[in-house]
């Protein structure tokens, strides 16, 4: 009754009591409560009642994920304690189990290894659609079989897929590096599958599952725990570029080609939803250690060279798409979605690893202010929230940041990268540096002199003067000015404009990233020299100053004579 909802009635006014009972339960037994739930959730009911068994089970996943929470690692500090309630319910022996809890003091039973180890295949063999096991022929006690018919029905139960997926990145963020160590080789392996026979629902399942898993991992700051997700790109990043980006996007390239009936079509979607994951995949493995991949095997480094090349050669057609398009494929998942993706993957990289990422630096500044400049001077009305809104905010976003950075210092003395160097920071027995940062530890090859000197060589021989100057026109000119829309919120409310003003991050709004590129442009030691006189020759426009001086007086004087 408590994991269906009651049907209404009797078992309606039964619910918090049944409530109370399992919380009880979970308490005082959690490796029997966590089979229960495991037994419900693999339940396979068949006939006119199948469709409702789906609210028990994913009520039932919901339970164990709240469970794990409370009972899996205690950390030292004990299990976690139940909620109180004033007015519980009758536990199986008659009497409040809450009460008799309270009384007795909170319960230290955690959940046993052998049942943590059923729970953690149980989810994941639901996430690949195929019984999971530690050994080949280990059998786990309390794991329930996945049959062939349940593994179908349960593979396409969305809302169920999403639960498991949030469960197994928890168990992933408390279990890994030190226990659960087939998690994510698993799941790689699923999702990277080239036999035809598996269901690519299957693949999808396991790389959203996988991203999951890794967006927990790659916010944890210990040492041991960024170690980890260094081995992982050394062990899985050459397999998930050749088998699941690069077969991705030429599926996705062959749906291009055959136009909307070939995009419109339920393979097309779920190809680029998977594409989509992938590059989200990729771009937190990259982001968190790109070095790891440079220096460790080779098929590692090539693996990296390759996401950059596929994304190198893959935004400007689907920047096409969305232009001809007119955002007619501008949901999530579509092409705008991997579009917004794969600009993140560059953006973020790159201001991560300013000079790890000079290998690939030239391209990318050739890519986003060329098309930054033609959509700038051909599409007239830019809509923040459309696909190529978006990319325009991402291209000033990656020149801002690149016009910005420190370590593109061109003078030796200012040059961040070369005093990091100067400093000696202490360096691990793998030859890596370890910097300790406000954002944790972080992981950079040892930079040498000459790979400084060439990345900076590479940004300021491409921002020439009239570069430059170009930029700072089309920023200040077309992209820094207020929007009708914002003028409108201003002639509302000027005090409430300024205050929502003042809050704005730097890439929250194409103005806002305007600004950010247009600071960096000034700022910059190049710019100061050219950006500078622009300006100055725009502020010395008298003519047009006092032209609007006078439209803003005459507009003033009306509205005078109207209120009076």
């Amino acid at each position: 009754t408590a994991l269906s909802g009651g049907d209404g009635g009797a078992a309606g006014t039964h619910i918090k009591e049944a409530e109370t009972a399992l919380l009880a339960w979970e308490s005082f037994h959690p490796d029997e409560y966590s089979t229960e739930l495991l037994s419900v959730i693999y339940s396979n009911v068949n006939g006119p009642n199948a469709s409702s068994s789906a609210i028990p089970r994913l009520a039932a996943v919901l339970a164990l994920k709240a469970c794990v929470g409370r009972k899996w690692k205690d950390r030292g500090r004990g299990a976690r304690p139940l909620p109180r309630r004033r007015n519980g319910g009758a536990g199986p022996g008659g009497t409040s189990n809450l009460t008799a809890s309270s009384a007795a003091g909170t319960s230290t039973t955690m959940t046993s290894d052998q049942t943590k180890d059923a729970v953690r295949y149980a989810i994941v063999s639901i996430i690949v659609g195929a019984t999971v096991s530690p050994g080949a022929e280990q059998q786990l006690s309390g794991m329930p079989q996945l049959s062939p018919d349940l593994a179908a029905v349960l593979t396409n139960d969305y809302g169920l897929q999403s639960a498991c997926t949030s469960l197994v990145a928890k168990i992933g963020r408390l279990d890994l590096p030190m226990k659960f160590h087939d998690l994510i080789p698993t799941l790689v392996a699923c999702a990277t599958s080239a036999d035809a026979s598996v269901d690519p629902q299957r693949r999808y399942n396991a790389l959203r599952a996988l991203d999951a898993v890794l967006a927990e991992l790659c916010d944890k700051r210990l040492l041991l725990d960024k170690k980890y997700v260094a081995s992982v790109i050394s062990n899985e990043l050459s397999t998930l570029v050749n088998g699941g980006l690069v077969p991705a996007v030429d599926g996705i390239g062959n749906a291009l080609s055959s136009g909307d009936q070939g995009l419109d079509s339920g393979r097309a979607k779920l190809a680029l939803q998977y594409g989509t994951i992938m590059v989200s995949v990729l771009r937190r493995l990259l982001r968190h250690s790109l070095p790891a991949a440079l220096n460790s095997a080779s098929a590692s480094t090539e693996a990296a060279d390759k996401v950059f090349e596929v994304a190198l050669q893959t935004i400007p057609v689907l920047l096409g798409v969305v232009c001809q398009q007119n955002g007619v494929h501008d949901g999530n998942g579509g092409v705008s979605g991997l579009l917004d993706e794969m600009c993140r993957l560059v953006v973020d990289v790159q201001k991560a690893y300013p000079i790890e990422f000079g290998r690939y630096i030239g391209p990318f500044l050739a890519l986003f202010h060329k098309h930054f400049v033609d959509i700038s001077g051909t599409i007239l009305a830019i809509e923040e929230d459309s696909a190529v809104g978006r990319f325009v905010m991402a291209s000033m976003t990656f020149l801002s940041n690149v016009l910005s950075c420190s370590k593109y210092e061109p003078d030796e003395k200012t040059n961040a990268a070369v005093d990091s160097i100067l400093e000696g920071s202490s360096i691990n027995l793998d030859g890596t540096k370890r910097t300790i940062t406000s954002t944790g530890d972080k992981f950079s090859a040892p930079s040498s002199l000459g790979a400084i000197e060439s990345v900076v060589r590479i940004v300021w021989g491409y921002f020439t003067t009239s570069r430059m100057e170009q930029l700072a026109d089309l920023t200040i000119r077309r992209h820094m000015t207020l929007s009708q829309c914002r003028l409108d919120e201003w002639a509302d409310d000027p005090e409430a404009y300024f205050h929502a003003d003042a809050s704005r991050a730097s890439d929250d709004d194409i103005n806002s990233c305007a600004q950010a590129l247009y600071l960096s442009l000034v700022e910059s030691r190049m710019g100061k020299r050219t950006v500078a006189p622009q300006i100055v020759t725009m502020l010395r426009d008298l003519d047009g100053q006092a032209a609007a001086a006078r439209a803003e007086a005459d507009g003033t004087a009306s509205m005078d004579t109207v209120l009076l």
